[in-house]
């Protein structure tokens, strides 16, 4: 996912949630909460003692008498309702299960990640169009690198190449009526900083394989999703060579997800639905699945985090301008000094919660209640109550907000990350500007976050004397002893996107989470002291940050954030975009075990 853009996937602005398998961004949402337990005790105790307890429903008395128990029973399917584990009806399935547990296996799988990583497909900041920069060029050697590793995929399957260096494969199913599959990645990496080098366990484009993990950038972000996808359709090819899909199946790979997917999600998008949208009418698309969270074990629980909508995105600028002189005769404030004294306002007023129950977040919470048995009781009532009482939602609201490790999943944050301004000791700023980052809450909206923010920084304009415009419009007119001015950064201002549907009866839902459920039941253990679960929850989730998927809204209602990898599959040292990122050959084997039972079971699956 990319850094600039989530600054969150595998981004330091998506906070993980169960499942999300980025380590060093943060630690995992739901295991944080074992540290919350007795903060909200505490709370809830307070309310007890105040006999606000049948109020909100967490004696069970509440809410017009229903108990607890009963709380979403009718509402399709409950709480977290799941569906039955799927495997693949496909007469060759077993014994391609078979292949894909078994020893040369995983050396296969082992050199194709490794090679893949060996590759290097760093994209940066600032890249002109393809054709004009040469560092687009690389991915001329990726494409190569998949050709020869991949030979059933290229003969089996149309390729076309959008904007030179964009992927998409299309194995064209036998039944033209259905609704493709879309599985889409990304080819390039962040960068690795030269200086860094020497704190690599091994270098970060060897490839090394160290008898557990494959180490390199990329390895897990997000090659492990991409040559994931290749691997499956080639071992599916290995094993049939004349096996053809019932579903048309569509894979889209981008070379440029890290600093935002101008140049490949971007046209992607366009060719897609410029070819599919005349075969299939609008949504063309039965399911997408993209890169995203993953599954981790929380309250003795393994629970999936699927991302099912993503934060929205916005960087205001603010620039002060004064006048100028020399500073032996400063003004009380300088530009620099107001600018400050303006930052310090906002931050003084950060935004407020707001925990809706349309917040996929809010479907993780509720998923933990209703399956963790870990669960702190008084939480778990409190979650449980707060599906039917406002009150206790609004309670459940101010503990998250409390809370650094929470609060992001229910508000839209604001990050100050760029500042500057002056150009010599002795004289004063005539301009000085910050840059303000903004995640926007999915119950909130970009226009939302404009008319705060000019409220906000008009209060203390008019204190500080100052005139005001703010994108575009003039607020403050009265003479002053400067002016500031609030416009958009940069041209990348993104609403929230819509959230997928997760009901009992959402067909992509059911097959997407039944195939999660099955490849975990029957994953390749990495010992024979593997006693886990063998049970896992699925369950929505947030991204507080954007994949390539904002750029495919218009293709599907259906798209999902998923990779089947956990936390406890990867080197965590310093996250995935630092230093020493490695998965675990295991995990990469269950995560082509899973997209190879995906594509087999939308073939009997109605989407």
């Amino acid at each position: 996912m990319s850094l600039d853009e989530k600054n969150p996937a595998y981004h330091p602005e998506s906070l993980p949630l169960p499942g999300d398998t980025r380590p060093a961004k943060s630690s995992s949402a739901l295991k944080s909460f074992r540290k919350a337990i007795l903060p909200i005790f505490l709370l809830t105790q307070a309310f007890y003692y105040f006999g606000l307890d049948e109020t909100i429903g967490l004696t069970g008395r509440g809410d017009g008498g229903r108990g607890l128990d009963a709380v979403g029973a009718e509402a399709d399917g409950g709480l977290c309702y799941q569906h039955e584990p799927l495997w693949p009806k496909t007469d060759f399935y077993k014994e391609l299960d078979k292949v894909w547990k078994s020893d040369a296996f995983k050396d296969q799988a082992v050199e194709w990640l490794g090679g893949a990583v060996r590759v290097e497909t760093e994209s940066y900041d600032g890249m002109d169009e393809v054709g004009k920069d040469g560092r687009w060029h690389k991915f001329q050697k990726f494409h190569d690198y998949l050709e020869k590793s991949y030979p059933l995929v290229h003969k089996h399957l149309k390729l076309d190449k959008v904007n030179t260096y964009g992927l998409v494969f299309e194995w064209t199913g036998s039944d033209s009526s259905l609704k493709p599959l879309l599985l889409t990645g990304h080819q390039d990496v962040v960068p690795v900083e030269k200086s860094t080098y020497d704190a690599w366990i091994h270098p970060p484009f060897s490839g090394h394989y160290d008898g557990t993990y494959i180490w390199g950038r990329g390895s897990i972000d997000d090659k492990s999703g991409t040559i994931g996808i290749m691997s499956a359709v080639e071992s599916l090819l290995r094993a049939n060579k004349d096996y053809t899909p019932k579903r048309t199946i569509v894979l889209a790979f981008g070379m440029d997800e890290e600093v935002s997917g101008f140049k490949g999600a971007a046209h992607i998008a366009k060719y897609l639905e410029d070819t599919y949208t005349p075969k299939f009418g609008s949504s063309p698309f039965g399911l997408l699945v993209d890169e995203g969270g993953g599954y981790t074990k929380a309250y003795g629980k393994p629970i999936a985090a699927l991302g099912t909508g993503e934060k929205g995105y916005g960087d205001v600028r603010m620039t002060v301008k004064t006048l100028g002189g020399h500073s032996s005769v400063p003004p009380d404030h300088t530009g620099i000094g107001l600018l400050s004294l303006l930052v310090a306002h906002l931050e003084a007023n950060p935004h407020k919660a707001n925990l809706t129950r349309s917040n996929p977040f809010y479907s993780t919470l509720t998923c933990a209640a209703e399956y963790a048995p870990d669960v702190n009781t008084v939480l778990r009532k409190l979650i449980k109550a707060s599906a039917k009482s406002n009150k206790a939602l609004g309670l459940l609201e101010t503990f998250l907000d409390s809370r650094g490790e929470y609060r992001s999943l229910v508000k839209t944050t604001q990050a100050v990350d760029l500042i500057g301004g002056g150009i010599k000791v002795n004289a004063l700023p005539e301009t000085a500007f910050a840059v303000i980052n903004h995640r926007i809450n999915v119950a909130s909206s970009t226009e939302e976050l404009r008319q705060r923010i000019t409220s906000i920084v008009e209060e203390k304009a008019k204190e500080l004397n100052l005139t005001l415009s703010s994108f575009g419009k003039d607020v403050l007119t009265h003479s002053g002893v400067g002016h500031v001015e609030l416009t958009e950064a940069f041209d990348k201002w993104l609403e929230p996107s819509p959230l997928t549907p997760t009901t009992k009866s959402t067909n992509g839902w059911k097959v997407l989470s039944g195939t999660i459920k099955g490849a975990y039941a029957s994953r390749l253990k990495e010992s024979d002291d593997d006693d886990e679960d063998d049970e896992i929850i699925t369950s929505p989730s947030i991204m507080t940050g954007n994949t390539d998927t904002k750029y495919y809204w218009n293709l599907t209602d259906q798209i999902y954030r998923y990779n089947h990898l956990t936390e406890g599959d990867m080197y965590t040292y310093s996250g995935i975009h630092s230093v020493n990122e490695a998965l675990k050959a295991v995990a990469f084997v269950n995560n082509v075990r899973f997209f190879g039972g995906l594509m087999l079971n939308v073939d009997s699956a109605e989407l």
